[in-house]
């Protein structure tokens, strides 16, 4: 998703959706499949988060399918949409129309963690459940870490851009918890920091640099529901690392370096190289040589 400091980095949300789609055209010329979490009925409220990444990752593949014919791209594949419980019970007739050719639809079940009964969670009649109540975040939240915990299983790398800070109806920052997740399960992540949000922020955090969007007092500010998150994920016995324990957690992680933390076949160097680079071109190759690095 959109990064809300892209100016800060000398960049705009302009810029960073060009990057992540130039991004997805090298790779996809380059024969990978591109998974993407990101929904078509984005509504893009917050600060940096107005551009919906996910049609403008479908309209690439149908603008481009004729040249990658041309260039004999030995596969182009389309984008694989994974989505999560309730969103995808939500679309209409509109909605499944764009899937086809440009893009594949894997709807997530509803997370066998989650508990709660019709009554608190008030579905509507389609069965999406809106993420209004601490209840129905708390339902959202699960729902979204089980989809970026099934990526993982089903993806050989994670490639980390932008991604909104707060506003998010994740446990964390979506694009961050997607990193957590990926460096939890020893997957290989690249992170690419040019245009500051989530991205930066899990770099920064590897980097042992201090950031106070992980302390308590910013969740508390910029999360009605934290609070009461911290409540639900008690009250059903799962885990929830407080923002300082994440902070640490990031911290420990990369103490040894990039390259052993983010097990993508590139050096601390290299790694450190594709924080701040704004060239797709080369950040493909990195990208691409890191992969061929394990395999």
């Amino acid at each position: 998703s959109g990064s809300p400091d892209s100016g800060h980095y000398g960049g705009s949300p302009a810029h960073l959706a060009q990057l992540a789609e130039d991004l997805s055209l090298y790779l996809l010329l380059a024969g990978l499949r591109i998974f993407y979490g990101g929904t078509i009925t984005h509504g893009g409220t917050s600060p940096g988060d107005a551009l919906n990444y996910a049609t403008r990752l479908f309209d690439l593949v149908y603008t481009y399918a004729p040249l990658a014919k041309e260039l004999e791209a030995e596969r182009f594949h389309p984008i694989v949409n994974m989505v999560p419980w309730p969103i995808h019970l939500g679309f209409g007739p509109d909605q499944y129309d764009l899937y086809g050719r440009e893009a594949e639809l894997v709807p997530m079940p509803r997370p066998a963690a989650l508990t709660l009964s019709d009554a608190q969670l008030q579905p509507q009649p389609s069965g999406f459940v809106p993420p209004a109540s601490a209840e129905q975040r708390f339902a959202w939240t699960l729902a979204l870490t089980e989809m970026r915990r099934e990526q993982c299983k089903h993806t050989c790398a994670r490639v980390v851009l932008g991604g909104k800070i707060a506003g998010s109806k994740s446990r964390y920052p979506g694009v961050l918890e997607e990193a957590l997740e990926s460096l939890r399960a020893e997957h290989p992540t690249f992170l690419l920091g040019t245009f500051g949000g989530a991205a930066r922020l899990a770099i920064d955090a590897l980097e042992g640099r201090t950031r106070p969007e992980l302390t308590t007092g910013w969740f508390q500010a910029n999360d009605k529901h934290w609070d009461d998150l911290v409540r639900l994920y008690g009250e059903h016995g799962i885990e929830l690392s407080s923002p300082e324990e994440l902070a640490t957690e990031l911290a420990e992680k990369g103490a040894a370096g990039p390259a052993a933390a983010l097990r993508n076949g590139l050096s601390d160097a290299e790694n450190r190289e594709l924080f701040a680079c704004s060239d797709p071109g080369r950040s493909v190759a990195l990208i691409l040589r890191g992969l061929r690095a394990q395999a």
